[in-house]
């Protein structure tokens, strides 16, 4: 495993985990907007 400067394998992997997270989240809201606009589709036809 590389080693980033002055961080603690420990922090690395939090780091990577916090952006798997935030990639997951984000990936979740962008379902929610479709989910939303298909919806909202169906309500005005």
């Amino acid at each position: 495993m590389r080693l980033l400067r002055g961080v603690y394998p420990e922090r690395e992997e939090e780091i990577l985990r916090y952006a798997q997270n935030d990639k997951r989240r984000a990936r979740n809201d962008m379902l929610i907007v479709i989910a939303r606009g298909v919806s909202d589709e169906a309500i005005s036809s």
